[in-house]
Order: C-alpha cells, then sequence, then structure tokens
C-alpha cells in the first residue's frame, strides 16, 4: 500500500506503484527520496513529480481504484502467459470503478480498445479522460475477461455527500481535494481540516496525510512531534509508506530520539508491506553500512527487490553496482540494460551515467536480441535491423497494442525492455516451484521471499 489512498498525487485514477510511486522521483531535497538517504530535511507534502497549482483548476476525474503492475503470480493465477495489464488492489466505493462493478484483483488489459501494458499506460490512459466520460474497461476477472462501462465522476461531488455525512474515506477524499487544488482552490487549513477528522476515525491513509502537513505548518502549526504521533499511528495500521517515513524520522532524528536500530525495524515492516521506497532505501542503508554492518549483496538485493514494487530509483542503484561489481558480478552489459530502463522510465540519474560512460540510449542489436528472448524471430544479430527484425517488430507492437510500423524506436526498445523484465520474473517463479516439487519443506511463504529478493 502506498500513501495517498486513491490519488495522493492526481484524483483522476489512483495511486500507481510504480515510480511512482510517491516520492520517488521528487526533486525535492527531503524524506521521501530515494538516493538522498540522509539530508537533514524532512519529507515534503509536494515532494511526488508534479507541481501544484496553487490557483483555481478544472474539476479533475476521478475513478476510484489503487492499482500496481501485474507481478508473474497474479498473472499464472488468472491464465497470463506473462505479466500484463494493471492489477487493481483497492477499489473505493464511492467511485465510478466501484458502480460499474470493477472489484480488488480484477486486471484491466484494455481500455476504450486500446491495450494496458502495465499500469503506466493505465495512468497514461486514465490522464486523458474527463469527468463525466463513460469509457469500456476491458478486466480480466479469475481468469476470464468482463467488459465494464465506467463513467468517471468528479473527486469533490462523489464524496462530499458521505463525507458530510461522517464517511471517514469520502473525508479523506475531500483533504486530497483541497491539498492538490483538485476540482477548487488550494486551501491547506480545509484539507487539514478533513484530513482530521478522517484521521481521528482511523483512517491511515489521512494519518499520513496530516502528518506531512505538520512538517512544513502547510495549514497547521508546524510540529516534528505531531509528525511522528500521526506517522506511528499510520504505520501500527501497516500503513507501509508511513512505516517508511517514520524509519526516515528516526534514522534523522527529527521529532524522534535518533535510533539506526528502530529506523531499520521499520524499514523491513514497509518492505514487507510492499513500499518500494522502504526497499531501496534500506538498500542504501546495507550499502552504506548506516547501522549495520556494510554488506552490498544485501544491498543489491534490496535493490532489486524495490524493482519488483516499481521503483525507479532502484534501476540505477542496482546498475551502479553492476558497473563495479559491488555485491553482484560484474556485468557492464546488465548495468547498460538497467540504466536504459531507468532513463526510459524517467530517472534523471540514469540518463546521466548513460551520458557519463558514453552508452547509447538505443542498441539495435539489444533490441534483436530482445526481440529473441522474447520469442520472435529477428534473423542475424548485428545491429543492422533488416526485413526479418522489421516483421519480428511489427508481430511484437501488434500483440502488445502498440502502433504497428516496423520501426526499430527507443518507444519499441523499451516496451521490449519492460516486457523482458516481465518474462524474468515469471521464470524465476517457475523456478522456484521446481525446487518445491524437489523440497517439499520448502513453504509459500520463504519462496516469497526469496522471490522478492532475487530477480
Amino acid at each position: 500500500m502506498t500513501s495517498g489512498d486513491f490519488g495522493y498525487r492526481r484524483v483522476i485514477g489512483a495511486i500507481v506503484v510504480t515510480s511512482t510511486c510517491i516520492a520517488q522521483t521528487a526533486t525535492s531535497g527531503g524524506y521521501g527520496v530515494a538516493g538522498e538517504l540522509l539530508p537533514p530535511q524532512w519529507f515534503h507534502l509536494a515532494q511526488a513529480d508534479t507541481s501544484i497549482d496553487p490557483k483555481v483548476t478544472e474539476d479533475e476525474s476521478w475513478i476510484g481504484i489503487e492499482f500496481s503492475d501485474v507481478t508473474s503470480k497474479a498473472a499464472k493465477r488468472n491464465g497470463l502467459e506473462r505479466p500484463a495489464g494493471a492489477h487493481v488492489f483497492e477499489v473505493a466505493p464511492l467511485g465510478g470503478a466501484a458502480k460499474a462493478g470493477m472489484r480488488v484483483n480484477d486486471i484491466v488489459l484494455a481500455v476504450d480498445g486500446k491495450a494496458i501494458l502495465d499500469s503506466n499506460d493505465l495512468e497514461k490512459s486514465l490522464d486523458e479522460i474527463w469527468p463525466g466520460r463513460t469509457v469500456r474497461f476491458v478486466v480480466l476477472r479469475s481468469g476470464r475477461k468482463t467488459e465494464l462501462d465506467v463513467t468517471l465522476g468528479s473527486l469533490i461531488s462523489d464524496n462530499l455527500p458521505a463525507a458530510k455525512a461522517g464517511d471517514a474515506r469520502a473525508m479523506h477524499m475531500i483533504g486530497i481535494a483541497y491539498a492538490y487544488g483538485r476540482g477548487t482552490r488550494q486551501n491547506f487549513r480545509k484539507a487539514a481540516k478533513w484530513y482530521r477528522k478522517s484521521a481521528v476515525l482511523g483512517n491511515a491513509a489521512s494519518q499520513l496525510e496530516l502528518a506531512t502537513l505538520y512538517v512544513d505548518g502547510d495549514g497547521v502549526p508546524k510540529d516534528h512531534a505531531k509528525v511522528v504521533r500521526w506517522l506511528r499511528k499510520a504505520a501500527r495500521q501497516n500503513y507501509g509508506r508511513a512505516q517508511t517515513y517514520l524509519a526516515q524520522a528516526y534514522q534523522s532524528g527529527r521529532g524522534v530520539e535518533q535510533n539506526n536500530k528502530v529506523a531499520i525495524t521499520w524499514y523491513r515492516k514497509a518492505v514487507q508491506n510492499g513500499d518500494g521506497l522502504a526497499a531501496v532505501n534500506l538498500g542504501l542503508v546495507y550499502a552504506k553500512g548506516t547501522g549495520v554492518m556494510r554488506d552490498d549483496a544485501k544491498a543489491a538485493a534490496y535493490f532489486r527487490r524495490a524493482i519488483e514494487h516499481s521503483n525507479v530509483a532502484a534501476l540505477h542503484y542496482l546498475a551502479f553496482f553492476h558497473w563495479h561489481g559491488r555485491g553482484v558480478g560484474k556485468n557492464k552489459n546488465e548495468a547498460a540494460r538497467l540504466w536504459r530502463l531507468g532513463s526510459l522510465k524517467g530517472n534523471k540519474n540514469a540518463t546521466k551515467m548513460l551520458a557519463k560512460f558514453n552508452i547509447e540510449t538505443f542498441d539495435a542489436a539489444e533490441l534483436q536480441r530482445l526481440l529473441k528472448v522474447l520469442g520472435y524471430d529477428p534473423g542475424a544479430i548485428d545491429g543492422r535491423p533488416g526485413r526479418k527484425t522489421k516483421s519480428a517488430i511489427r508481430q511484437f507492437q501488434t500483440k502488445r497494442g502498440l502502433a504497428v510500423n516496423g520501426t526499430p524506436s527507443l518507444q519499441v526498445y523499451g516496451s521490449l525492455l519492460i516486457a523482458e523484465q516481465a518474462l524474468r520474473r515469471a521464470e524465476l517463479v517457475r523456478r522456484y516451484e521446481l525446487e518445491k516439487a524437489v523440497v517439499p519443506e520448502l513453504n509459500d511463504a520463504e519462496l516469497e521471499d526469496d522471490l522478492d529478493l532475487l530477480e
């Protein structure tokens, strides 16, 4: 679970566990920014990878779901050859998705006829839809495709009646509208009012948001002790992002006595709850030896786990480890692959490394290799895309729902990299299933832990 319940940085869709996730691509110098492990600042409310316009904004659409990339396990459970689409892991009762019959664990495969490859694809599709429009979703549910006509609503109008009636989740959504100026003028004081009402009723997402307001005194007096108080309340409800921020508070000693041991404990809890930012920060803890013995192998394992939870920054760190042979075998080709993937996903450090080491952002021979790995016939892998390579690209584009032109491009290369990453996860699942057949005493929990730590 990530912070911001149904729309932390945008109300048109939902929290996407990608990169995003909140704060992974942030540029502010505070907490939540992977890579700046121990700055003396607090994280900031507006640290997500978008600016907030304080003026009145147009009312934006809201569907009311949280979604992430599809894991290999979910793909197999639904009869998919490899991970594809976006996995819905929470549905807001008042949103358009719930009204149309969407359920938790549905996998979104298409929106208005456009194939959805991953959570980023769904995010982009939702960005183009405005309130009142009805769109057709194709979802996979227990292995069967289902079509749902979803009418996107408005964040405020859909939630205000229930919020006034005492619904904590609806109160939280109104808080988001005021905090981020979505469909109304930005007003931190009103945001704090609604977050507090919801937080007192036990809503962990509001407890986290209220904590962030106390960081810089947005709509409330600046108060580090209250930051920690509300973070702790949300963290005790196993809210992953709150656990991560609480770990960072203990790591820096702001609002609480500095304690690396406690910080690491909260990081580990957050990782168990699927927070990619916690995984990458815990990787940095082991890489730097902060409060623990330095252990590059563990650091690399946590970076892999962060990548499994779609943390883009972790691509850069694992690439760095491969380039220098820290904790993993020295493999500059793998480092280049990870940096390319990170650059395609918007990680500035990855882009800088490509330039620093004169690595081409697009390698025709690597594109041919990827096509072959994914089961397409590109002909000779010679870096000179010919008729066979272009035919293979057209087949790939057709299967993935991309524009079909057969042209080698950075977009095709990026889609191939993402598809290969998904294939690697699927192969890893199969390998562990074979191991379990040979060693029956291995249990699923142990296997899942190992799966998260390995690529």
